[in-house]
């Protein structure tokens, strides 16, 4: 492994040149490894201040979502009945060409991860608008349960849940939802 000139100097413990400018060169005698070492680290994140790195560079201008209670996506609601499957619908605007993963979080009232889906997709040009929907539908208490407590689900399934959607690990919407 090649280590850069003012490592291997450090490692020497010779004078090692810190240039801070192309006019300025100080030559620095007698540094310990600690103090160049956080002399960088300074001049690293004074850089970064500086000139910050770009925010993630996301595939896609413009993204929208909405809950739906039926598969024919007519009319948005956020309220639903646990005998009903719950639809989200993304909708993706411009999304660049590539491969994506599309991965939904399906959270209950009481913050734990009951279903998550995964859907592998890929774009070959430019698509004005890419549609993917994810869907959830709350398991029925088994018959013995059901005769014993007279309840069809269980009482934690009843509140407000929240629904994630990752896409390439990014969540890019979220959502909450009432199930009474």
């Amino acid at each position: 492994m090649r280590r850069s000139r003012c490592v291997r100097k450090m490692a020497q413990h010779q004078p090692c040149p810190v240039r801070l400018s192309r006019s300025i060169n100080i030559s620095v005698k007698k540094i310990t490894t600690k103090f160049c070492c956080g002399l960088l680290s300074l001049l690293s994140i004074c850089s970064i201040l500086l000139h910050p790195l770009p925010a993630f560079s996301s595939a896609y201008t413009s993204v929208q979502s909405k809950m739906y209670l039926e598969k024919t996506f007519v009319t948005e609601t956020y309220v639903f009945s646990p005998f009903e499957p719950i639809y989200i619908v993304v909708d993706f605007r411009q999304l660049a060409p590539g491969n994506y993963n599309l991965m939904t979080d399906w959270k209950t009232p009481w913050g734990a991860l009951e279903h998550q889906s995964m859907h592998t997709f890929e774009i070959r040009k430019t698509a004005p608008s890419y549609k993917v929907f994810s869907w959830l539908q709350l398991w029925k208490n088994g018959p013995f349960k059901r005769a014993v407590t007279g309840e069809e689900f269980k009482k934690e399934f009843y509140g407000l849940w929240e629904v994630i959607v990752y896409l390439n690990g990014n969540e890019v919407t979220k959502h909450q939802f009432e199930v009474r």
